[in-house]
């Protein structure tokens, strides 16, 4: 009985489809990172796969599982076992760097977003992820404080990234 209790655990714990961990697997991890309170510098890195909803649109949702699933794949792979990744939900991935000053959190971030863009079933298909990052601060209490500033970081990169129309208009 008791394996049966152990099996769905992990099931109410992973995302089937990339076999990450959930939302919810995040939440209880971030919860018992703050509850530890050890003094350990943290940032938080959301990231996002980038036109998802027009990849979809163009190319069929079994297509864009098998894009999430293999975006899971090389984000789970750059972890490894120092940091934490996990599905936050729809085409957004979430990364919990631990130990990690913001600085070598942001350079360890942008190499897992190159590594997506290189990844050759994601590369055939124009597969690129943007990502915000955060650091856990002093005034921070809850980490649903983190996550927000990092996702506003990502919002601000994007925006950042993004190019002018090419005619606005004035002559």
């Amino acid at each position: 009985m008791e394996r049966i209790a152990e099996v769905n655990r992990r099931l109410a714990l992973t995302d089937l489809l990339t076999g990450l961990p959930n939302r919810r697997h995040l939440e209880l991890y971030l919860d018992r990172l703050l509850a530890d309170g050890g003094g350990h510098p943290f940032s938080l890195a959301v990231f996002d796969v980038d036109d998802f909803k027009g990849f979809n649109h163009r190319r069929g949702y079994a297509e864009g599982d098998r894009v999430l699933a293999a975006v899971g794949t090389v984000v789970s792979r750059a972890c490894g076992y120092s940091h934490f990744a996990a599905r936050l939900g729809g085409d957004e991935f979430v990364v919990v760097f631990t130990g990690e000053q913001p600085g070598r959190a942001r350079g360890a971030a942008d190499r897992m977003a190159r590594s997506v863009a290189r990844y050759t079933s994601l590369s055939s298909r124009g597969i690129t992820v943007s990502f915000g990052l955060a650091a856990m601060d002093a005034g921070m209490r809850r980490w649903q404080d983190l996550l927000a500033a990092a996702d506003r970081d990502l919002r601000r990169r994007r925006s950042a990234a993004r190019p002018l129309p090419a005619d606005l208009g004035f002559r």
